[in-house]
C-alpha cells in the first residue's frame, strides 16, 4: 500500500493575481477553455488539439453520458458499464515531488460507472509530438549534480505510483507524467480505478509509436480504440487511445458573451 498522498495544488497566475486550482468555474462554451489549454507554442484554431478537445467535450456535455462518443464507447467496451461524466477540468495542474514545472493535463475528469468512479486523465493529440525526451535522455541531461539529483528524485516519485512491470527508460517522460497524474488523483480521492486516455483528432498521427512504446513498457496491447487494464493492488489503471473526427467547421457550442476571439 502506498503512503497517503499530500495534495499540493498547482499555482498559476492570471495577470498579477495568483490562482489555486482547487476552485473552478463552469464553462460557457469552447471559449472558456482557451485560457486553460493554450500557452506558448500551442495554437487555438480548428484542427489544433486544444481546440478540438474543447469542442468535443463541450458539445458532448449535452448528451446523457456527458462524454464524447468515442470515450463512452471505450469505457463500455472495456468493462466499465454505464459511464457518466460527473465533472471535468480543463488544464488541470498538479505539483509533483522533486521540483520542476507543474504537470498540466489537458483534461482531468471523474467518471461514474457501474464498477465505481474512475479518475480519468485525457491527453489531446493532433499530430503534435509528445514534446519531451525519453526518460533515459532526460535523466542524463541534467548537467549539474544538483539538477541530476532533483531529476532522479522526481523520477523515483513518479515510479512509486506506476506499475513496476518493466523498464520505462525508452518511454517519453511526458506520457509518464500524464499517466501518474490520474493515479495520484485517484488515490487522493480514495478511488479504486484510474484511467489515462489519448484522444487523437488525426488518424494519421505520426507519434502513435511513442504511445506504443509506453504500452510495451506496461506490457499491455497498444491497439487503437482499445483500453487495457492493469491491477496495481490498491487500484486498477486503464490505458487507451481513441481516434476522433475533428469538429465540423461550424460547430454549435456557444461562445462567451462579448467574446472577441476569432
Amino acid at each position: 500500500m502506498n503512503d497517503p498522498i499530500e495534495y499540493k495544488p498547482g499555482k498559476i497566475s492570471i495577470g498579477n493575481a495568483p490562482s489555486n486550482n482547487r476552485l473552478y468555474v463552469s464553462t460557457r462554451g469552447t471559449a472558456s477553455w482557451r485560457e486553460s489549454l493554450t500557452g506558448p507554442g500551442r495554437p487555438w484554431k480548428p484542427g489544433s488539439s486544444a481546440y478540438e478537445l474543447a469542442v468535443s467535450w463541450e458539445n458532448s456535455s449535452r448528451t446523457v453520458s456527458g462524454l464524447p462518443g468515442t470515450i463512452e464507447a471505450l469505457f463500455r467496451e472495456n468493462g466499465f458499464v454505464d459511464p457518466v461524466l460527473v465533472f471535468a477540468v480543463a488544464g488541470h495542474r498538479l505539483d509533483l515531488s522533486g521540483g520542476g514545472a507543474v504537470s498540466r493535463n489537458d483534461l482531468w475528469a471523474m467518471v461514474k460507472t457501474a464498477e465505481g468512479p474512475v479518475a480519468l486523465t485525457v491527453e489531446a493529440k493532433a499530430r503534435e509530438s509528445f514534446k519531451d525526451d525519453t526518460l533515459e535522455q532526460w535523466l542524463v541531461s541534467g548537467g549539474a549534480t544538483n539538477t541530476f539529483e532533483n531529476r532522479k528524485n522526481r523520477w523515483e516519485f513518479l515510479l512509486s505510483h506506476l506499475p513496476r512491470t518493466s523498464t520505462y527508460l525508452q518511454v517519453r517522460r511526458y506520457l509518464l507524467h500524464r499517466c501518474v497524474a490520474s493515479i495520484i488523483e485517484a488515490r487522493r480521492l480514495a478511488l479504486s480505478h484510474s484511467a489515462f486516455v489519448i484522444q487523437s483528432f488525426d488518424a494519421a498521427d505520426p507519434y502513435y509509436e511513442d504511445y506504443a512504446d509506453f504500452c510495451r513498457a506496461l506490457r499491455i496491447p497498444s491497439d487503437r480504440g482499445n483500453m487495457s487494464t492493469i491491477s496495481m493492488g490498491d487500484m486498477s489503471l486503464s490505458v487507451g487511445w481513441v481516434d476522433c473526427d475533428p469538429a465540423p467547421k461550424k460547430h454549435d457550442s456557444p461562445a462567451l458573451p462579448n467574446d472577441t476571439t476569432d
